[in-house]
């Protein structure tokens, strides 16, 4: 199991391109085994749903180099 988690906010233009290019990122730089993603909704009372796309990384450099391409200055 995936240990390693990276969350990335859900926006409009993340449905699109930017979602598949991680996707290809991971497909490229990481293991077929050693990655995973999936949809997160996080729901707090009084707050619209936040919803996120959950990277999972078996290790924690693979977890810190995709944060490093993703998610620095986005």
């Amino acid at each position: 199991m995936c240990q390693f988690r990276v969350n990335v906010p859900v926006s409009p233009d993340l449905l699109s391109a930017r979602l598949s290019e991680m996707v290809e990122w991971c497909s490229a730089n990481v293991e077929p085994d050693q990655w995973a993603h999936y949809s997160h909704v996080e729901k707090s009372r009084g707050e619209p749903p936040r919803d996120y796309a959950r990277f999972y990384f078996m290790t924690e450099a693979d977890a810190d180099l995709f944060w490093r391409r993703w998610c620095i200055h986005q």
